[in-house]
C-alpha cells in the first residue's frame, strides 16, 4: 500500500509535469512582438499559479497534515444536527470526557451556534480519530468562511449533515459544491427530525427506516451524486437526537435537552430499543471501518486532492483554448489574407513602377517627337535652337517624373501595407482575447490571473525605413545611383538628339532622323533603367520576404501553442489515470 513517501513522490511528479509544461510554453517560437509574448505568458502564468497551489498543498499534506489517525469533518446546514452527532459519539466512546457535561456543544436553536470549528480527539474501539465540528452554511457563514475552509482542509473525509429538507435546494447545493468540490470523499447524513410525540404510537417505534424514508434516501443520494460527482460515497439515515438522549448525562444547564430526554424515556416503554431505532450504529460502523484503515483513507484523500489539482490545471488550460478556438481560427485566416495581400501588393508595386516608367518615357518621347516635328514644319527661324530648348525641357521633365514614380509607388505600397496591418490589428484585438481568470477555488485556494485584451503589431517588421518609403533617400536605400543612372542616360539621349536632328536641312529627312534619334534614345534609356528596376525588384522582394517570415512565425507560434496545450492536456490526463489505477 502507498505511504506518505509515495504520496510525496506523486506530488513531486505532478509539480514536475507542470514545470515541464511551463518551460514548453516559454519556448514557443514566433511572436516577435510583445503582444504575442502575452499569449505565451498567459499560459505560463496559469501554470505558475498551479505550481504554487500544488507546492503549497504538498507542503501541507506532507509536513503539516495528520498522518497517524483519521480526521473527519462534520459539515452542513445550520442546526442540522452536526454537533448532536459528534456529541453522541463522544458520549459513547470518549472515555476521558467529563461526565455531566453532555450536551454543552449542542446548538440551542440560535442561528450559527457553532461559530468556530472545534476538534475532538478520542478512540472508537481502540482506534484513534479526530472529529471536527464545522460552522453551518445556511446562516451568515461569510463571517466564518476562514474557519470552514481551514476545517475542511484538515479533513480526510467529510460528512455533510442535513435535516431541514429532504434534499438541498439549488443555492445550498452550489455552496456544497463550492466548499467541497472534488477535494475529498464525502458522505451525506440525513438526520431525521423527531421527538417523543412523533413516536407515541407503538407501531411508530418499530423501525425508523420506513418505506417512505427509503424513497427519500434514494432522492437524497441522487441529488448529492449530481452535485458532487464521484467524490460522493453514500448516505446514512439516522435520528441523532434520539440516540443522544438515550445515552447522555446532560449538564444541568441544558434543561431543554433534559426535558426532551425525560419525554423520550417516559414514552419509549415498548418497541425497538431507541438506540437501535435511531440507526446510529450505522454511522459508528462506517466511522470505525474508515478509522481502522486510516492510512488508506489518508492516501485516498491525498490522491483525490491531486486529481482535483490536475483536473483544475487541465480545466484552466482548456478554458483558454476553448475561448480562443474560433477566434484563433479567424485570426489565422486573417494572417493568411494579410500574407496574400502583402505578396500581391509587393508584386503589383514592382510591376506598376516598371509599367509607369515605361509609359512616362513613351509619353514624353512621343510628345518630344510631336514638338520637334512641328518645329521642323513651321516657318519660324532658329529651329535648331528651339529644338534644343524643347529637348532640354522634355528631358528635364522626364527626369523629374521618373524620379517620382518609384517614390510615389513605394509610398503607396507602404500605405497599403499599413492599412492591411491596421485591419489585422483590429481583427486581432477583436478575435484574440483571453478572458481574465478570477476564480475562487475549493478550500480557499484562489487563482487570480488577469489577461489583457491582445492585439498584434507588426510595425517593426512592416514599417520600412522611413527615408525609403518617404522617397527622400530612395537611391541610397533601395537603388544606389538611381538618379545618376537616369541623369546620365537622359544626358546621353539629349546630346544624341541634338546631334542627329538637323543633318541635311530637309524636313522629311530631319523628321526621320528625329524619330530615329528619339527611338534610339528611348531604347538607351530603357536599357540603363532596366538593371536598376531589377535591383528595385530584388530589394522589394527581400522586404516582402521579411514581412512574410514574421507572418509565418505568428502562424507557427499559434499552432505551437495549440500543440503544446494538447500535449499538456494529454499528459495531465495520463497522470489522473495513473492516480485512478
Amino acid at each position: 500500500m502507498k505511504c506518505k513517501e509515495d504520496i510525496e513522490k506523486m506530488y513531486q511528479l505532478f509539480i514536475g509535469e507542470l514545470n515541464s509544461f511551463k518551460v514548453s510554453f516559454s519556448r514557443v517560437a514566433g511572436g516577435q512582438n510583445t503582444q504575442f509574448s502575452q499569449i505565451k505568458s498567459a499560459f505560463v502564468t496559469v501554470l505558475e499559479e498551479e505550481i504554487s497551489v500544488s507546492s503549497r498543498e504538498m507542503k501541507y499534506s506532507i509536513e503539516e497534515a495528520v498522518w497517524d489517525k483519521l480526521t473527519i469533518a462534520f459539515f452542513g446546514e445550520t442546526n442540522a444536527g452536526k454537533s448532536t452527532i459528534i456529541e453522541t459519539l463522544r458520549i459513547l466512546y470518549d472515555k476521558d470526557k467529563d461526565r455531566l457535561t453532555d450536551g454543552q456543544i449542542v446548538g440551542d436553536g440560535r442561528s450559527d451556534f457553532t461559530q468556530t470549528y472545534e476538534e475532538y480527539n478520542f478512540e472508537i474501539d481502540g482506534t484513534p480519530l479526530t472529529l471536527i465540528d464545522v460552522p453551518g452554511i445556511e446562516g451568515n457563514e461569510r463571517l466564518y468562511t476562514d474557519g470552514i475552509v481551514k476545517a475542511l482542509r484538515r479533513a480526510h473525509i467529510v460528512f455533510y449533515v442535513h435535516g431541514h429538507n429532504i434534499k438541498p435546494n439549488a443555492a445550498t447545493a452550489e455552496k456544497i459544491k463550492k466548499y467541497l468540490g472534488d477535494w475529498v470523499s464525502v458522505y451525506s447524513i440525513y438526520n431525521v427530525r423527531g421527538s417523543a410525540s412523533d413516536y407515541d404510537e407503538e407501531d411508530e417505534r418499530v423501525d425508523l427506516y420506513t418505506e417512505k424514508l427509503k424513497e427519500r434516501e434514494v432522492l437524497i443520494v441522487s441529488t448529492f451524486k449530481e452535485v458532487l460527482g464521484e467524490v460522493y460515497k453514500g448516505n446514512v439515515t439516522l435520528q441523532a437526537l434520539l440516540a443522544m438522549c438515550v445515552c447522555a448525562s446532560f449538564s444541568p444547564e441544558r434543561k431543554d435537552l433534559i426535558r426532551k430526554q425525560e419525554n423520550i424515556r417516559s414514552q419509549w416503554k415498548t418497541g425497538t430499543p431507541p438506540m437501535d431505532f435511531s440507526r446510529f450504529f450505522l454511522l459508528k460502523e462506517l466511522i470505525l471501518s474508515k478509522s481502522q484503515n486510516y492510512l488508506e483513507e489518508i492516501v485516498k484523500a491525498n490522491e483525490q486532492k491531486m486529481r482535483s489539482m490536475a483536473r483544475r490545471a487541465e480545466k484552466h488550460l482548456q478554458e483558454l483554448v476553448k475561448t480562443q478556438q474560433d477566434k484563433t481560427a479567424a485570426f489565422k485566416k486573417s494572417l493568411i489574407r494579410f500574407r496574400r495581400d502583402v505578396i500581391k501588393s509587393f508584386s503589383s508595386t514592382t510591376s506598376v513602377i516598371s509599367s509607369r516608367m515605361r509609359a512616362e518615357i513613351d509619353k514624353r518621347m512621343y510628345h518630344l517627337t510631336e514638338v520637334i516635328d512641328n518645329i521642323i514644319d513651321d516657318k519660324e527661324k532658329d529651329k535648331k535652337k528651339r529644338a534644343q530648348i524643347a529637348i532640354d525641357n522634355e528631358i528635364k521633365l522626364l527626369q523629374v517624373n521618373l524620379d517620382k514614380i518609384p517614390t510615389s509607388e513605394i509610398e503607396s505600397l507602404r500605405a497599403t501595407i499599413e492599412k492591411e496591418k491596421f485591419r489585422l490589428d483590429a481583427e486581432y484585438a477583436k478575435y484574440i482575447t483571453i478572458p481574465g481568470v478570477n476564480e475562487k477555488l475549493e478550500c480557499n485556494i484562489t487563482l487570480n490571473t488577469a489577461f489583457n485584451s491582445l492585439d498584434i503589431s507588426l510595425s517593426d517588421c512592416v514599417d520600412f525605413a522611413s527615408a525609403a518609403l518617404g522617397g527622400a533617400a530612395l537611391g541610397s536605400t533601395f537603388l544606389p545611383g538611381w538618379g545618376t543612372v537616369i541623369g546620365a542616360a537622359l544626358t546621353s539621349v539629349s546630346w544624341g538628339l541634338r546631334k542627329l536632328i538637323f543633318g541635311d536641312g530637309g524636313k522629311s529627312k530631319a523628321k526621320e532622323k528625329v524619330h530615329q534619334a528619339i527611338s534610339k534614345g528611348k531604347k538607351e534609356l530603357l536599357d540603363k533603367i532596366g538593371p536598376k528596376l531589377q535591383e528595385l525588384t530584388i530589394s522589394l522582394n527581400k522586404k516582402k520576404e521579411d514581412i512574410c517570415s514574421v507572418i509565418n512565425a505568428e502562424q507557427a507560434g499559434l499552432s505551437e501553442i495549440e500543440a503544446t496545450t494538447e500535449s499538456a492536456s494529454y499528459r495531465i490526463n495520463q497522470f489522473i489515470d495513473k492516480l485512478n489505477n
